[in-house]
């Protein structure tokens, strides 16, 4: 895949002086699996479902679909990721050897985005914004760092998590 700059720059656009920013819109509850060390992407896991039931965790949790509203802002749903994340950990295969191996990676489109942008298998970063992370039920909004109690909680491993 090609440089973004270097294809703009095939393309006839002038990027050396005129560029001053590049901005991405995306879709922050959808998330993205990468369970292959060499393509983020490879098991396109991406989608926009709602799983049913909730997940087991809103009731095993003392506080019920509350129980990290403090720390994130957000209830216990199948819309965010971390829920989607959870299913994905606990129904797919492919996700818990990829994770037990230690080569998974997860975010969400935004994610996957800059990855592409800066390299992808050569070096792309897997990172993220805390407006994207604020959405995955994952970020505390007092540190804007991942929570580590929630991760705990739900057994998510930070290491599969993109940098914020």
């Amino acid at each position: 895949m090609p440089h973004p700059l270097d294809k703009a720059t095939a393309d006839g656009h002038n990027v050396d002086g005129g560029l001053k920013a590049i901005g991405l819109t995306n879709q922050r509850e959808t998330p993205s699996f990468g369970a292959n060390p060499l393509d983020f992407l490879s098991t396109k896991l991406s989608s926009v479902w709602m799983l049913a039931p909730v997940p087991s965790e809103e009731k095993e949790l003392s506080g019920g679909r509350s129980h990290f509203v403090e720390s994130c802002g957000l209830p216990i749903s199948t819309y965010f990721s971390a829920m989607k994340l959870l299913w994905l950990m606990e129904n797919v295969d492919a996700v818990k050897d990829a994770i037990k191996k230690g080569y998974a990676i997860f975010g969400t489109i935004d994610t996957w985005l800059i990855w592409n942008m800066t390299g992808s298998v050569n070096g792309g970063l897997h990172v993220t914004d805390v407006t994207n992370a604020s959405r995955t039920i994952l970020m505390n909004l007092k540190t804007l760092s991942c929570d580590e109690y929630t991760l705990k909680t739900l057994g998510i491993p930070a290491e599969i998590l993109p940098r914020l």
